[in-house]
């Protein structure tokens, strides 16, 4: 065996029995599986989800714009929201407490757009802008027949 295979085979080794060593001197309570970050975080997520239920029922752009502004007034710490369609391009965006002009932004080449596209998760990520740290916030959106499931876009919120 080489030198280098083992040095990783110890250091490998040495990792394991580390870890196994702080799980036997941890403990963990109930308390602490579910923090107040963690329930804050389940809490938006199924904010995301309740608005994309919402615009199910939603035929048209005008009706998606309307359903977002008000969402929007609902949680005034969203900075916006963003309706991105299965294409990537943004088709509906609301931020202070009114509805943008449609620019058709095509952010479908982006990672994050793409993961989501294929893995079906959320996405969350952190968002620097003039020294303020945001949060990007990304739920997939689904549309469902009697045969499959098809990707429809992605609801974005940034707080």
């Amino acid at each position: 065996m080489s030198e280098n295979k083992k040095f990783f085979h110890y250091c490998r080794s040495l990792f394991c029995s580390s870890f196994v060593l702080f799980l036997a001197t941890t403990s963990i309570s109930a308390d602490d599986i579910y923090s107040t970050a963690t329930i804050e975080v389940l809490a938006r997520d199924s904010i995301l989800q309740e608005i994309i239920i919402t615009l199910a029922d939603v035929n048209n752009l005008n009706g998606t714009d309307k359903v977002l502004l008000k969402w929007l007034k609902e949680y005034p710490e969203f900075e916006y929201i963003m309706r991105i369609n299965s294409k990537g391009k943004i088709i509906s965006k609301v931020a202070n407490n009114k509805i943008l002009p449609r620019d058709f932004k095509d952010i479908g080449n982006q990672k994050w757009f793409k993961a989501m596209e294929l893995l079906g998760k959320p996405y969350y990520g952190n968002v620097i802008q003039n020294k303020e740290i945001y949060l990007f916030w990304n739920r997939p959106a689904f549309i469902k027949s009697r045969k499959n499931t098809k990707f429809a876009g992605v609801l974005s919120v940034k707080i």
